[in-house]
């Protein structure tokens, strides 16, 4: 997985070049409302990618401001399969959870639908961040929040997230 953001332009020509380099790079718009220059002045839009197998897709893609920023236990997660398809058949099961927090969050549990859990940890100090998102907290470049990855067990479908520590 790699979580790629992009800094809020400052006026709409601005804009429009970096929504020009988003679709050059494969990314697309980024989902802002009015989905024109003008929707993304002064907003950072994030892409997140996965790679399955060798095939890569763009999974979540939005915008945030400095207002978003998240504090104390507030948590935004995304559920999804964990498989590039078009299209998913139903009930394969959301194992995959991608998710922000805030940069002082040590802990997140996610909750699956038969009471299970996954936790999310912050790497051992001295580990950098380079590698795999998977069950870990992380920084991304230009994000006011750090983000985290949980990976149920197979057939299950995510309930919930919460910030435990």
């Amino acid at each position: 997985m790699v979580v790629s953001v992009w800094g809020a332009p400052r006026d709409r020509t601005e804009a429009r070049r970096q929504m020009d380099a988003m679709a050059g790079a494969g990314f697309g718009n980024p989902g802002v409302e009015p989905p024109t220059a003008a929707g993304l002045v002064g907003r950072s839009a994030y892409f997140v990618r996965l790679t399955v197998d060798g095939r890569t897709s763009t999974k979540v893609r939005g915008v945030f401001d400095r207002r978003d920023t998240l504090s104390g236990r507030e948590v935004w997660s995304a559920a999804l399969p964990l498989e590039i398809r078009r299209t998913t058949p139903r009930g394969s099961g959301e194992r995959l959870v991608i998710g922000r927090v805030s940069t002082t969050a040590q802990e997140v549990t996610c909750t699956w639908d038969d009471a299970t859990t996954t936790k999310a940890y912050r790497p051992a100090p001295g580990t950098g961040i380079a590698g795999d998102f998977e069950d870990l907290i992380r920084p991304a470049d230009g994000s006011p929040s750090d983000w985290f990855v949980c990976l149920g067990p197979e057939g299950r479908t995510f309930r919930a997230a919460a910030v435990t520590k």
